[in-house]
């Protein structure tokens, strides 16, 4: 998909600060965090909505939380916690289904919302 710019980060066609990668996923840092540390992963395969998902794609979307945890042990927080989310846009709707990591200032309340 062209049009879709995380398929375009994926291909290495856009810049992103990609922070992991594997066969089935890609981490990148978000242009516009709303913590110190939020990143987005994404599976290469394009799902444009998680409404749109299909028994097909259980195993990938497990692989973005399997790079969550491995992302949040990287970050230190494992002993901390972090905030793991994601996006659900309707059908027809632009982009497609990233999955994001963040965390909060320690001492500073809980940790931001991901969009």
């Amino acid at each position: 998909m062209s049009d879709c710019l995380f398929c375009r980060i994926i291909a290495h066609q856009s810049p992103a600060d990609i922070t992991y990668e594997d066969d089935a996923v890609v981490a990148f840092k978000d242009i516009y965090p709303k913590a110190p540390v939020h990143q987005l992963i994404v599976p290469k395969r394009h799902i444009a909505s998680l409404l749109e998902a299909t028994e097909e794609d259980e195993a990938v979307l497990g692989r973005c939380v399997v790079a969550a945890r491995r992302l949040g042990e990287a970050a230190g927080y494992a002993e901390r916690g972090f905030r793991l989310g994601g996006q659900y846009r309707a059908p027809g709707r632009a982009g497609r289904v990233p999955t994001g990591i963040s965390t909060s200032r320690a001492g500073r309340g809980p940790p931001q919302r991901t969009p």
